[in-house]
């Protein structure tokens, strides 16, 4: 389109340049009839004879080629009738030929001539939206269609002023390409339209373009956010939307900020009407709770969110002064607002502020969580999401966790992230979530442990199910109950009373290999250690192994003595009373 746009300025402005002997000819045909305009009237009629139906379908590339740039060539004669004429042309054509690069950019350099003079394009609009609307009904078409909308960007861009009619040209035909076509295509078809609303968006021609982005674009926006893979430009095209139509605002803001809309999304739509916070609008209570639930799943499934975003949220008055401080001053900003939350938490705990912060953060976090973890698509965000749940229940377990309600953001937390239903009932989980739990189980088990204090019905069945529902999981050696050893002296006795529970006292509903691994983490542990309690505490759980170890010594020695036909093998009472007595 470029080429013959500019093919056609060489024509009418600049002859002598001119190479090809047709593109001569126009050039003297055009300095002619502007020389002696009084000729036009019979030579009109000369070439409109030669070009009649009949005629034009038997043309070639190179003959419709030349028609077309007849005609474009022309308008710098008779502007008023040669569009008119070249139109019935295009209307006539072939349905293979009209279907053609060639035939589309000769259209959209036509549309390009008018806008460049000023001259509205409503009257010439109709045919091209119809061949669209065609298009957009058959994939095999969208190649036009693809073509016109980087034809539409340039046109936007000669355009003299946004007061032409261009907006029609946005339709019907949008929304249906949009839903289908491949996402490279939509990738350019959003960034066009994003450059189309930054060019019409002054207080001058928005009026005149709201209507066609309301009507066609904006539903459009929402029914493709919804796709697992969708280009980010949508949060900011959305994002200017917001800005532009007021009472389109609330419910954009829901939307574009809700559990099922992408995290990149998200984040394009909020930093861009953040950067006009708190001077042009401001937030409702709710709102900003909203602002901070999406902040942090945007950094939780971003592993890099930029200082900016981060200055804008901590615009929020929902924030305190020292913990905007906090953030700005971190370039974690997830880990400092959890650790800032987790700070001196008995001062906390008795700040409703602070209690209500940190539930509306982790409040609502596994509607979203549930989703991507149950289908995860990148092992490095899926560590990132671990390592802050699991910080943020060592640091804020007590401010996440209510023992005298069902339900609390931890208790669903660890439904989500850690012992959701399908594991319990024995499906696998996927290699990435493994992985990441085996690198933050030890976080999460002394988070639980330290909550634990005061013992609490899920709190125990959940540190009983970390252990039992992950040891066929991991191999000894890089099981992660071994961390927990290497941590402070309360988590190391759980963690073996545990096992002395689950694994050496009868009865075991554990399998020998099970078994096999907590025995074998106990020696790695006994062999590791050099604290004396925690020998203690070694030597304490293997006297219970022991034990546990007797009671089928003894009925083998029964079984023995029974096989020989003796009542008493002193040999065997001999070497097992030892053995008791040893052990005592």
């Amino acid at each position: 389109m470029l080429e013959l746009n500019e093919l056609v300025d060489t024509i009418l402005l600049s002859q002598t340049s001119c190479n090809e002997d047709f593109e001569m000819f126009l050039s003297m045909l055009i300095l002619h009839l502007r020389e002696h305009p009084s000729h036009w009237g019979k030579m009109k009629g000369r070439i409109y004879s030669q070009l009649g139906p009949n005629k034009l379908k038997d043309l070639n590339e190179i003959g419709l080629t030349h028609v077309m740039t007849l005609f474009l060539a022309l308008t710098g004669i008779s502007f008023d009738e040669v569009p008119k004429k070249m139109i019935s042309v295009v209307e006539n054509l072939r349905i293979e030929q009209r279907n053609t690069n060639l035939v589309w950019n000769a259209y959209a350099v036509l549309i390009i001539i008018h806008v460049r003079e000023g001259r509205s394009i409503e009257k010439i609009t109709p045919l091209m939206l119809q061949m669209l609307q065609d298009a957009a009904s058959d994939e095999k078409t969208f190649f036009l269609i693809k073509n016109f909308v980087l034809n539409f960007e340039h046109i936007i861009k000669f355009s003299k002023n946004m007061h032409l009619s261009q907006w029609l040209l946005i339709n019907t035909w949008f929304p249906k390409y949009v839903a289908t076509c491949y996402y490279v295509d939509l990738k350019v078809a959003m960034d066009v339209i994003l450059y189309v609303l930054d060019s019409v968006s002054n207080s001058d021609s928005w009026l005149l373009w709201e209507s066609s982005f309301r009507q066609y674009i904006c539903p459009s926006l929402k029914q493709l956010s919804n796709a697992s893979k969708a280009p980010d430009v949508i949060g900011k095209i959305a994002g200017k939307l917001f800005l532009l139509v007021p009472n389109l605002g609330s419910e954009f803001f829901n939307y574009f900020n809700s559990e099922n809309i992408s995290a990149k999304i998200s984040y394009q739509f909020l930093n861009l009407i953040l950067d006009h916070y708190p001077n042009n609008f401001g937030f409702t209570p709710q709102q900003e709770s909203v602002v901070i639930q999406s902040w942090l799943k945007i950094c939780l499934l971003t592993s890099n969110v930029d200082e900016h975003f981060t200055n804008n949220v901590s615009k929020l008055d929902s924030f305190p002064a020292t913990l905007k401080q906090h953030l700005t001053n971190s370039k974690n900003p997830v880990r400092a607002f959890i650790e800032y939350l987790g700070s001196d938490v008995r001062q906390h705990a008795l700040s409703n502020d602070i209690i209500k912060l940190c539930d509306i953060s982790f409040g609502r976090i596994d509607k979203w969580l549930t989703n991507y973890v149950t289908h995860p698509e990148d092992e490095a965000i899926i560590f990132h999401i671990y390592c802050h749940i699991s910080l943020a229940f060592l640091h804020c377990g007590i401010l996440l966790y209510d023992r005298n309600k069902g339900m609390s953001p931890l208790t669903k937390l660890v439904q989500v992230v850690l012992l959701p239903n399908s594991f319990l009932i024995g499906k696998a989980p996927h290699i990435f979530i493994l992985n990441a739990v085996k690198k933050t189980w030890h976080i999460f088990f002394e988070a639980i442990v330290k909550l634990n204090i005061i013992p609490d019905t899920f709190l125990e069945r959940t540190l009983r199910d970390m252990i039992v529902k992950y040891m066929p999981y991991f191999s000894t050696t890089e099981s992660p109950i071994i961390k927990c050893f290497e941590s402070d002296i309360t988590t190391a006795s759980v963690i073996l009373e545990k096992l002395s529970n689950l694994y050496f006292r009868q009865p075991v509903k554990e399998s020998d290999a099970n078994v096999l691994k907590a025995l074998h983490i106990v020696s790695h542990f006994m062999q590791s250690t050099t604290s004396a309690t925690s020998m203690t505490l070694v030597l304490n759980l293997f006297r219970v192994i022991l034990s546990f170890l007797m009671g089928d010594i003894k009925k083998n020695v029964f079984n023995v003595e029974r096989m020989r036909g003796v009542g008493c093998d002193e040999n065997l009472r001999l070497l097992l009373e030892k053995l008791e007595n040893s052990l005592k």
